[in-house]
């Protein structure tokens, strides 16, 4: 994926919207794995909210892990021009999580480490 692609996140539940930049998707087993990191934050938002760059830098190399799902089971749609697109959850195994993870070492496209209290 060279170009950056921005993806909604929509919580049914608190009817909350959230952008984030689709590091990558990788399939296996029959589901999708979607590596996502925050969106920056676009240029005339609410000027009352907290600090943009505040957000920026507590995040800017954190990535988040989800699966694809069916609808009952998700925590997230993925909307694409305020359509449903895509139900996905981060619940998982630690085995699944694993595999999931190393989907994505594999690809040779990220440095990627995992946080303290993750296991190898």
């Amino acid at each position: 994926m060279d170009e950056e692609t921005i993806i909604t996140l929509y919580d049914e539940e608190s009817d909350a919207k959230s952008d984030f930049i689709l590091e990558d998707m990788q399939e296996a087993d029959g589901k999708v794995y979607l590596l996502i990191s925050p969106a920056e934050t676009a240029e005339g938002e609410d000027p009352d909210e907290d600090d943009p760059d505040e957000d920026d830098e507590e995040y800017s190399d954190t990535a988040f892990l989800f699966r694809s799902c069916d609808r009952k089971d998700s925590e997230f749609t993925v909307l694409e021009n305020d359509q449903d697109k895509m139900y996905i959850t981060s619940a998982m195994s630690d085995e699944e999580y694993q595999k999931a993870v190393q989907l994505f070492m594999d690809s040779d496209r990220y440095e990627l480490e995992q946080t303290e209290g993750e296991e190898q």
